[in-house]
């Protein structure tokens, strides 16, 4: 019953999406084969009902080290009607120019679809890995979209962050890291990917929290986990779990309150049912509320801090924003991008 439901709620879903798709795909600059070997799906693909989920890490981060041994990996694939987790590793830790890492993105929804019981995808993502890759890959290979049945974005930055405008204060010097320049609120990607991109463009749903250090504004109209046809929900509205309601940025791959609504999504066609969203996942997991995955995301923040303060990883630094790819401008004739030859 909870798969015909699944599928007759994803095919009603899927309808408004359908669109006739008017821009041809950009061209791949990376191989199949390198995305191939770039995702890890611990249990294997194409056994379970509920088909394929790609996980999408952050900045400075990994597949691994956001999602393994997390509740996504955990619990996810033993609910109900079942999931196939994989997750992708983005180059250098998705540091670099993000339209690279878009291109994971796009090669691993058509590798994963291929292999899920669905023909389709889920994707979940977080942070860079939630409001940009997804969502450029979503609006420059549209063709990806009929493969796409739900995206499931964790403290997502659409619209970029202030946090990154330090990148033009110093980054002309000492430099930044390349997805931080793009990251940034106005930056010519944010830019670029919102001007047909500033919509859902799969079944979207935006989970955010008024917590976020990382992603800012979160507060006021011009926050930047909203997108326009997506089902937007603050942790912290009334009817989800209210005001003390307490998580951060990094906090939101392993937290309880945003899992159960990724989960509520997942069985409502992409969008959260706020009416059947179960409370109890305000006050930790019901499959066990004393589990602690507080350690995955006090790793993340800690290599995250590391890598954006150039620590490391010095060969993903540049001292101006990446130029957009020829594409862009191909589509965009008349926006004043400056694009790569």
């Amino acid at each position: 019953m909870i798969r015909s439901t699944l599928v007759s709620v994803l095919g009603l879903a899927l309808l408004s999406f359908a669109a006739p798709l008017q821009e041809p795909d950009a061209p791949f600059s990376v191989s199949a084969s390198a995305v191939e070997a770039a995702i890890t799906c611990p249990n294997g693909v194409g056994k379970s009902r509920g088909g394929a989920v790609l996980l999408v890490h952050g900045t400075g981060s990994t597949g691994s080290e956001s999602w393994q041994n997390g509740p996504y990996d955990v619990y996810l694939p033993k609910m109900q009607p079942g999931f196939d987790i994989c997750w992708v590793d983005l180059p250098q830790r998705g540091l670099i120019d993000a339209q690279i890492s878009a291109e994971y993105v796009a090669l691993g929804v058509i590798s994963l679809a291929k292999k899920s019981t669905t023909g389709k995808v889920v994707i979940i993502g977080h942070s860079q890995g939630a409001g940009l890759n997804p969502q450029w890959a979503l609006d420059f290979w549209p063709s990806i979209r009929p493969l796409v049945s739900a995206y499931i974005a964790l403290a997502p930055d659409f619209h970029g962050t202030i946090e990154s405008a330090f990148c033009r204060v110093t980054g002309s010097k000492v430099g930044c890291q390349q997805s931080v320049w793009q990251q940034a609120t106005g930056s010519n990607y944010m830019r670029a990917q919102n001007i047909d991109g500033d919509q859902a463009l799969v079944p979207t749903t935006s989970l955010y929290t008024l917590n976020d250090e990382v992603v800012t504004p979160e507060i006021g109209p011009l926050y930047s986990a909203r997108l326009d046809g997506a089902s937007i929900v603050r942790l912290q509205d009334l009817d989800i779990c209210g005001p003390t309601k307490v998580v951060d940025h990094f906090l939101m791959v392993v937290d309880a309150t945003a899992f159960g609504l990724a989960y509520n999504a997942l069985l409502n066609g992409g969008h959260v049912d706020r009416a059947t969203f179960d409370r109890a996942y305000c006050t930790g997991f019901k499959q066990n509320v004393l589990h602690d995955f507080t350690g995955i995301a006090s790793t993340a923040k800690g290599v995250f801090q590391d890598v954006t303060n150039g620590f490391f990883h010095k060969e993903s630094q540049s001292k101006a924003e990446p130029l957009l790819k020829p594409y862009v401008c191909k589509r965009y004739p008349d926006q004043g991008f400056d694009c790569a030859a």
